[in-house]
This record gives structure tokens, sequence and C-alpha cells, in this order.
């Protein structure tokens, strides 16, 4: 059978992510659709480490993988992204997008994520538009509470125990569960 085969068993593809895990299906998503790899091990199947953080390096990764950008902007380089840079071509589409800026001319591709950046990002790339009141006391009044608006309207995000937790680093579970999200509310609102 091939892996579409229904009847074929799904075997567990990440040694740290059982089939009980919270994320289990949105990570099998996000793999089948060849958005994440996982971390390489000498010997034995690739790691998720899903409890890590996502960095910044990789948010672009995903996100060049799982769409096509168009260039908004004229590229500018990083200091800290030689054209030697693993990720160099990923990191400047996402650039040229508009999704990502960068501080002070760096990228900073090992920095991780923040949940509030996470929706600035996800908001910018798959183009949402759908807004309505969020319930979030922890997101009143931030400078990412739009985009936040837009990611609980989009029933990307659910909250946090009724918070959004903005400052809070995005692990690795919780963005290919966002990606999950938001490609398949893309697929059903193009």
């Amino acid at each position: 059978g091939t892996p579409t085969d229904p009847e074929e068993p799904v075997k567990q593809l990440f040694p740290d992510v059982s089939k009980k895990y919270w994320a289990y299906d949105a990570i099998q998503a996000i793999y089948q659709k060849g958005i994440i790899t996982g971390y390489p091990q000498k010997n034995g199947p690739p790691l998720f480490k899903p409890g890590n953080s996502i960095e910044r390096q990789h948010v672009a990764v995903m996100l060049t993988r799982a769409l096509t950008f168009d260039k908004v902007e004229a590229f500018k380089p990083f200091n800290d992204i030689p054209a030697s840079h693993i990720y160099f071509n990923e990191i400047k589409t996402v650039q040229q997008a508009n999704i990502f800026d960068g501080k002070n001319g760096k990228f900073e591709p090992k920095e991780f994520l923040t949940r509030a950046q996470m929706a600035k990002v996800l908001v910018e790339a798959f183009d949402l538009k759908e807004t309505k009141k969020h319930p979030f006391p922890d997101a009143k009044g931030h400078w990412a509470e739009n985009y936040i608006s837009i990611l609980y309207a989009t029933e990307i995000t659910t909250g946090s125990e009724g918070m959004f937790k903005p400052q809070k680093n995005v692990t690795r579970a919780e963005f290919a569960t966002f990606m999950d999200r938001a490609l398949k509310y893309k697929e059903n609102n193009q």
C-alpha cells in the first residue's frame, strides 16, 4: 500500500511523538506534505523534538515548503545570513515576501519565535483577513493584537487556558499544529 492507502496502518514517524501525543495528527499531516523532516539521528529514525521552542530559521523553511510567495520587497541581505547559510534562499524568500523583517539588519536564525510573532507571520504568510474580537485579556493592547484577532477568527488559535500568552515561545509541536490548521483553513476558504 501507498502512504495514502487508508487500510495501511500509519507507523509512528518520530520516536519522540507517540500516537497519544496531543499534536500527533498535525505533526503527521505536516510531515506527509513534506513541510517538516525532523532532526536526523546517527542511528535510527529522526526525532521531532516537539517540546523544543521553534527557531526562526526553521519557521522560514517550513513556510517556504508549504506555500509559494510573491516578491513584494527588494532583497535586503541580513548581516548574519551569508549566501553560504544553509537556509539562505528560504530566509531571502520570506524577507522578500514581507513576512520576516529581522532586527537591526540581523535575521537571528536561531532565536525562538514568540506566539505574538507567530501570529503575525501566519497572518502575513497565509494572507488571512477574517477578524472577530478575541477573548484573550493578555492580548489587549498588544502590538500583535490585530494578528491575534485574525488567528482567533479563523480558528487557527483557540488560546491556552483562556489566554494567548503572546510572549511565550512557540514549541515545534504548536507550530506544526498552527501550520496544519492554517493550511486546512486555506484549502477550505479559497
